[in-house]
């Protein structure tokens, strides 16, 4: 248990520092922007430039921190006998139930007797 739970702060941790990094770039893309903008008398294209830019790199460290904890993360299969913390995850000595036959389709004229092919027009040519 205790283990999990250093699993978790560790994993907020580094949430938290992905969402504060995102957030310190976009302020900084807005707070140099204003300057510029102040400076060049350009109001409020740098501003807009420099925060949309932020924001697409404060994005994109998001995306990067999340695959590396995913990476991080258990390289385990979930749905692999034994991986979960269930007493019923135990593998067992009893073969493997057979899959399940996958559900017949029925076609359209099965399910409406009086639904017209799409190909009946054709039909219709050929008696002429």
């Amino acid at each position: 248990m205790a283990k999990e739970s250093g699993d978790f702060k560790q994993s907020m941790v580094q949430a938290s520092d992905a969402v504060i990094g995102a957030a310190l770039l976009v302020g900084l893309g807005v707070w140099i922007g204003t300057m510029l903008d102040s400076k060049l008398h350009s109001a409020p294209w740098f501003t807009i430039t420099l925060s949309l830019i932020g924001a697409g790199l404060g994005l994109w460290r998001m995306i990067r921190k999340g695959i590396q904890m995913g990476k991080d993360a258990h390289d385990i299969d979930p749905l692999a006998p034994g991986s979960g913390s269930y007493e019923t995850d135990k593998p067992s000595d009893s073969p493997p139930a057979p899959p399940r036959p996958l559900p017949q389709q029925k076609s359209r004229e099965m399910k409406d007797p009086e639904a017209r092919s799409s190909f009946e027009f054709l039909d219709q040519g050929d008696s002429k």
